[in-house]
């Protein structure tokens, strides 16, 4: 069981920061074999670090400091203030051991009014995590005031959609046309870079199954690209056979349909796209 502990580094009431910190959790716990706590600094009584052993402080200091050495993956959030992280999470370093972050992945996580200090978090706490030796994942979240909605995490393209009206089922159809469309002009690996990032919020938002969605992705981004006008691999194939494409375009038109089809049925079944990777353990 990989153990994930999400740390909240601020001293005011529960907020936005929070409610995000609270959603990744929920989803990391969503994956097998994982579970996620959620820590607050303003819900624990932590000591000025003072060189003191763990054990010779009066309050909750050992027990959060503990909580992080038997963590298996830390996640560190922090609001900006003053351009930097706060000082309530610098004093919990400062009271963790080496040893508690020395080789393990820890991810951040930062929140601020604008964008004007979105790098500032990143920067300086990167440093400090350097200093320990964590694995400190590559890129981090920023967050600002734009990402929610009612008080809670919301990805302005999948509040645009789901506000939309459409309902689940339209927006599926939606972003499959718009898939569709897009792979008659750009090749497979350009567009699930740029979308996948985009999208995936929205299929949080409607609860879909990330497999079964992503299934839908491919078929809809492989249909176009055997799809008129540009239809990229039918480009590539013509030229290699040595073919003109309006020569392919009649059984062109069967593969086309019969993507088609299958789209629709998985679409309908779900289960014919989750079977095998449910009956292997993903």
């Amino acid at each position: 069981m990989t153990r994930l502990l999400a740390v909240v580094g601020a001293v005011t009431p529960p907020g936005r920061l929070d409610a995000a910190v609270r959603f990744a959790a929920d989803r990391a716990t969503e994956q097998p074999q994982v579970s996620a706590t959620v820590l607050r600094l303003g819900e624990h009584r932590l000591s000025f670090a003072d060189g003191r052993p763990l054990d010779r402080y009066p309050d909750d200091t050992a027990r959060v400091v503990g909580a992080i050495a038997e963590a298996d993956a830390v996640l560190l959030a922090s609001p900006v203030y003053r351009a930097s992280f706060t000082g309530a999470l610098k004093n919990l370093l400062d009271l963790t051991p080496v040893e508690a972050l020395r080789a393990k992945p820890v991810g951040i996580v930062a929140m601020g009014a604008t964008l004007h200090h979105y790098l500032g978090v990143d920067w300086q706490l990167r440093a400090v995590l350097a200093w320990f030796g964590a694995l400190v994942v590559p890129t981090s979240v920023y967050l600002e005031s734009g990402h929610f909605q009612d008080g809670k995490l919301a990805d302005p393209i999948a509040r645009l959609i789901t506000g939309s009206g459409l309902g689940s089922t339209g927006a599926l159809l939606l972003l499959f046309a718009i898939l569709l469309v897009v792979g008659m002009f750009l090749d497979g690996v350009s567009i699930f870079l740029i979308f996948i990032p985009l999208l995936m919020p929205v299929a949080l938002a409607y609860g879909w199954d990330v497999v079964w969605f992503g299934v839908i992705l491919t078929l809809a981004v492989a249909i176009g690209q055997f799809t008129p006008p540009m239809a990229v691999n039918l480009m590539v194939a013509c030229k290699m056979a040595g073919v003109s494409m309006e020569r392919t375009v009649p059984w062109v038109l069967w593969l086309v349909t019969s993507f088609m089809f299958a789209a629709l049925l998985v679409i309908l079944m779900p289960p014919l796209a989750t079977w095998l990777p449910r009956s292997l353990g993903y």
